[in-house]
């Protein structure tokens, strides 16, 4: 019999409402096991990254040293997108496993990468997830854009602006701080120097935090011409 690694991500709360929470994947992954006569010798997890995010998990990462190091014959997923964080992660990954001789078993997509037409599947439904990622991105970009350009708010929130129904308005209170952190900053205080100030004065962020050195910076550098509407 061979000997598997269960592995399961989640990465938003949407997904465990669609019903991709770790435990209903480990659930999926045990009992596929038993009925495929594979030793499942752990499940690991990962969840809280998002999935365009380059830098790939502890867990992930430990399956991969199991990988060259030969102590298991498969991995077992739920389904592909729960696998790699990218196409080029997949991809690259499911190689080295088929250099190393191991296996990626998908639950939902009832793939077998020690078949030929295991592996063709594979590389197919990668190359969709992929796509409908990109897809989405691209959408949520060009409504964001239009939304920007309308003037409507189209973020979490800009210091100096406030939505007055649906648009973006200049928050006269929030506006005295810009000015003032433009004075000290004209003055030759340092970042930090402008954040002490502001923190001793009890003036807090647009989510009502301490300021920091970032936030600084980005209150100097955002142009708020670009977010109101022209009259």
């Amino acid at each position: 019999m061979k000997k598997v690694i269960g592995y399961t991500r989640v990465s938003t709360l949407k997904q465990v409402e669609n019903g991709y929470s770790m435990k209903s994947q480990k659930i999926q992954i045990e009992d596929y096991c038993k009925r495929n006569d594979l030793i499942l010798v752990g499940v690991l997890t990962d969840g809280g990254v998002s999935g365009g995010s380059n830098k790939q998990s502890t867990n992930y990462q430990s399956i991969m040293e199991m990988v060259r190091s030969g102590e298991i014959d498969g991995v077992v997923v739920y389904t592909i997108s729960r696998f790699g964080r990218s196409l080029i992660d997949s991809v690259n990954s499911v190689d080295e496993m088929k250099q190393n001789g191991v296996v990626l078993y998908t639950i939902k997509e009832s793939i077998n990468t020690g078949t030929k037409e295991g592996l063709l599947q594979f590389n197919l439904f990668t190359s969709l997830v992929e796509y409908e990622r990109e897809r989405i991105r691209e959408n949520i970009k060009d409504v964001l854009q239009m939304k920007k350009s309308r003037g409507e708010k189209f973020c979490r929130g800009i210091f100096g602006l406030k939505v007055v129904d649906g648009l973006y308005v200049k928050d006269e209170d929030e506006m005295k701080v810009r000015r003032r952190i433009r004075l000290l900053y004209n003055k030759g205080y340092s970042l930090r120097a402008i954040c002490k100030v502001l923190n001793q004065d009890g003036i807090t962020t647009k989510l009502g935090r301490e300021w920091r050195a970032n936030s600084i910076k980005n209150t100097l550098e955002t142009d708020l011409t670009q977010y109101i509407k022209a009259a």
